[in-house]
Protein backbone atom coordinates (compact mmCIF):
# COMPACT_ATOMS: atom_id res chain seq x y z
CA UNK A 1 0.00 0.00 0.00
CA UNK A 2 2.93 2.20 0.80
CA UNK A 3 3.41 2.64 -3.20
CA UNK A 4 0.37 3.19 -3.61
CA UNK A 5 0.43 5.94 -1.72
CA UNK A 6 3.67 7.51 -2.93
CA UNK A 7 2.22 6.93 -6.56
CA UNK A 8 -0.78 8.30 -5.63
CA UNK A 9 1.38 11.97 -4.07
CA UNK A 10 3.91 11.59 -7.05
CA UNK A 11 1.95 11.03 -10.26
CA UNK A 12 -1.37 12.70 -9.65
CA UNK A 13 -0.84 15.04 -6.43
CA UNK A 14 -3.36 13.18 -4.16
CA UNK A 15 -2.59 12.82 -0.34
CA UNK A 16 -4.23 10.15 0.94
CA UNK A 17 -5.28 10.50 4.75
CA UNK A 18 -4.43 7.51 7.15
CA UNK A 19 -8.16 7.29 7.20
CA UNK A 20 -8.51 7.24 3.95
CA UNK A 21 -5.68 4.52 3.44
CA UNK A 22 -7.29 2.56 6.48
CA UNK A 23 -10.68 2.44 4.17
CA UNK A 24 -8.54 1.23 1.23
CA UNK A 25 -6.87 -0.95 2.56
CA UNK A 26 -10.40 -2.91 3.75
CA UNK A 27 -11.63 -2.51 0.75
CA UNK A 28 -8.66 -4.62 -0.63
CA UNK A 29 -9.02 -7.15 1.62
CA UNK A 30 -12.96 -7.66 1.04
CA UNK A 31 -12.84 -7.36 -2.89
CA UNK A 32 -10.00 -10.11 -2.46
CA UNK A 33 -11.94 -12.53 -0.31
CA UNK A 34 -15.20 -12.07 -1.95
CA UNK A 35 -13.54 -12.21 -5.31
CA UNK A 36 -12.96 -15.91 -4.60
CA UNK A 37 -15.98 -16.93 -4.53
CA UNK A 38 -18.22 -14.90 -6.64
CA UNK A 39 -15.57 -13.42 -9.47
CA UNK A 40 -16.55 -9.94 -8.73
CA UNK A 41 -13.29 -8.62 -11.10
CA UNK A 42 -10.59 -10.54 -13.13
CA UNK A 43 -8.24 -8.71 -10.88
CA UNK A 44 -6.78 -11.05 -8.09
CA UNK A 45 -3.85 -9.64 -6.81
CA UNK A 46 -3.16 -7.10 -4.28
CA UNK A 47 -0.83 -5.22 -6.12
CA UNK A 48 -3.98 -5.51 -9.07
CA UNK A 49 -6.29 -4.11 -7.37
CA UNK A 50 -4.26 -1.39 -6.14
CA UNK A 51 -2.65 -0.23 -9.67
CA UNK A 52 -5.98 -1.05 -11.80
CA UNK A 53 -8.84 -0.32 -9.54
CA UNK A 54 -7.49 2.27 -7.04
CA UNK A 55 -4.75 4.65 -9.30
CA UNK A 56 -6.90 4.21 -12.37
CA UNK A 57 -9.84 5.80 -10.49
CA UNK A 58 -7.67 8.50 -8.99
CA UNK A 59 -6.56 9.48 -12.22
CA UNK A 60 -10.33 10.84 -12.76
CA UNK A 61 -9.80 13.66 -9.77
CA UNK A 62 -6.59 14.18 -11.82
CA UNK A 63 -8.22 14.97 -15.07
CA UNK A 64 -11.31 16.67 -13.60
CA UNK A 65 -8.74 19.04 -11.84
CA UNK A 66 -10.32 19.06 -8.04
Amino acid sequence: MHKLVDQAKTVLGIELSRDKITQLELFEKELLEWNQQVNLTAVNDPEGVRVKHFLDSMTIKKAWGR
